[in-house]
């Protein structure tokens, strides 16, 4: 389902300049449209927003249709109501890009933009409808971590483990409370740090 509020014409080129709303399962996806050609379909990175890759869309306005989206939990793109995974992202962008009635599309995506394309590529779905691919600063390509980041990650896994096994209401509760303390920011990624609610429970 999709709303819209207008748009300017400048030449031959089409810019949205107003948000438009996809709904998927309840949940909406704001994106704007620029441009007029091969639909190319644009997704940001985690803790960022369409504003960031919208000069990206305009230079390539003469080229292509930029669909450029706010993944849900960020920019205007309202939180879930519940904390998403990755197949929870792939299952949205997989329903926008079924909905814009193209037999293929290509995609250029940043950092966890990556990571939910290259789930999406592997499905049926995106070896049919899924062209070309351009990944910038990706996620889900491991790349070489220092000592620090492990020593990082492994202390932040023994810490949440005592916790884990209490009920659910009482583990958010305690796990509230651990994320609250000096310690467990120092561990934080500034992403993670940025986040709240429901969607450090995403990250």
């Amino acid at each position: 389902m999709y709303s819209s509020s207008g748009c300017e014409i400048f030449g031959k080129i089409q810019i949205m300049t107003e948000n438009l709303t996809f709904t998927y399962n309840d949940q909406s996806l704001i994106y704007q449209i620029v441009g007029e050609g091969k639909p190319l379909v644009i997704l940001h990175g985690w803790g960022s927003s369409k504003r960031v890759m919208m000069p990206v869309a305009q230079n390539l306005a003469h080229l292509r249709t930029n669909y450029v989206l706010d993944l849900p939990g960020f920019g205007d793109s309202p939180e879930p109501v519940r904390a998403w995974n990755i197949d929870d992202y792939a299952d949205a962008v997989q329903a926008f890009i079924g909905s814009l009635d193209e037999d293929k599309v290509d995609v250029l995506v940043h950092s966890y933009g990556g990571r939910i394309i290259l789930k999406l590529c592997a499905r049926e779905f995106g070896k049919k409808h899924i062209d070309k691919v351009l990944i910038t600063g990706g996620a889900g390509m491991k790349p070489k971590r220092s000592a620090t980041f492990y020593l990082k990650k492994y202390t932040a896994k023994t810490l949440k483990a005592p916790f884990m096994i209490l009920p659910g209401a009482l583990r958010q509760k305690a796990l509230g409370w651990l994320r609250s303390t000096s310690l467990w920011k120092s561990l934080g990624s500034s992403d993670y740090s940025k986040l709240s609610g429901v969607m450090r429970e995403t990250f």
